[in-house]
Formats: C-alpha cells, sequence, structure tokens
C-alpha cells in the first residue's frame, strides 16, 4: 500500500535506557505487522460444539477450559508481539527465548528483568505498545489531530468557495 505515492513503512520507537558507563542501551520497538509465523506455531483455540435436543447446535464458548485456552492463547500472542518488536534491535541476543517455540516465549519477561530495573521495563513495554498502535494516549491524539485537520480543511474549503462551512 502507498499513501502519496510513498510506500508506508512499520512504525517504530526508538528506546535509550541511559546508563552511568555511556554504554546507553539502545533497544528498537517496531511494529508487528505480520503475524503468519505466530498463527503457524500456534492455533487459535476452537469451542466445542453442544448439541440440543433436537439437533441444534451451538458453539459452547463458555466452557471453563475453552476459556482457559483462549486466555493463554491471548498470552502467547501478547509474549510474541512483546519479543517480535523488539526483533530488529541491533545486536540483541535471548538467553532464553526462541522465537520458534512458543514455550519459551514467556521467558521474555524474565529476561528483561534480569538486566533493567521495573521502571525501565515498564518503559519499554509502553513504547512497544506505541509503536504497535496500542496505547491510548497517542490513539486519542492522533484522533484529535485527525479531527482539527478535518475542521481546518473545511474552513480553507468555505473560505475558498465563499460558503459557509456546515457544523
Amino acid at each position: 500500500m502507498r499513501i502519496h505515492s510513498k510506500t508506508l513503512k512499520p512504525n517504530y520507537e526508538i528506546i535509550v535506557l541511559p546508563r552511568s558507563d555511556n554504554a546507553d542501551v539502545i533497544l528498537k520497538a517496531e511494529a508487528v505487522l505480520d503475524f503468519k509465523e505466530f498463527d503457524a506455531l500456534v492455533k487459535e483455540p476452537k469451542p466445542k460444539v453442544k448439541i440440543y435436543p433436537g439437533g441444534k447446535r451451538e458453539l459452547d464458548t463458555d466452557a471453563k477450559d475453552y476459556r482457559t485456552q483462549l486466555t493463554e492463547y491471548g498470552v502467547l500472542k501478547t509474549n510474541y508481539l512483546y519479543i517480535k518488536s523488539l526483533a530488529n534491535t541491533d545486536g540483541l541476543e535471548w538467553e532464553n527465548v526462541d522465537i520458534g517455540k512458543p514455550e519459551t516465549w514467556g521467558l521474555f519477561l524474565s529476561e528483561l528483568e534480569s538486566s533493567f530495573t521495573q521502571a525501565e521495563i515498564e518503559y519499554i513495554i509502553n513504547s512497544i505498545n506505541r509503536a504497535n498502535g496500542l496505547d491510548e494516549e497517542h490513539l486519542d491524539k492522533a484522533r484529535q489531530s485527525f479531527l482539527l485537520l478535518g475542521q481546518l480543511q473545511a474552513e480553507l474549503e468555505s473560505i475558498r468557495t465563499g460558503e459557509p462551512e456546515n457544523t
């Protein structure tokens, strides 16, 4: 896809964590645009089918085991998002996390905890969320900017045509 003939690039955030020895830690949190790898590694849970007298069929989305599986799936997808977002960080090496092994994804947090303070980890996670468009504050700013742009365009059009704008 292009906008104004420009190919869009994934959104990203550069995270700089200062260190007293002047060896600042620089991470790149990049938006994850493709979940094909995740989908190949982790199957979305499907609810069982309830069969009622008379043959009526219905998905049992309230079943406890299905809800548990769905929660586990969501946690895996979130962990994948965090790990994959940091994948383009120059020189980043996970000791225990392997993007090809979903059973290791939950270890990313303990690896972060071995190198960063809780405040730094929160900053990293928030930066990943912003890069992936999951930060409500930034979404609100973008909405306001979009609405303001529309209002300005309408005002310019009314000035150009000499007709009052519809409000």
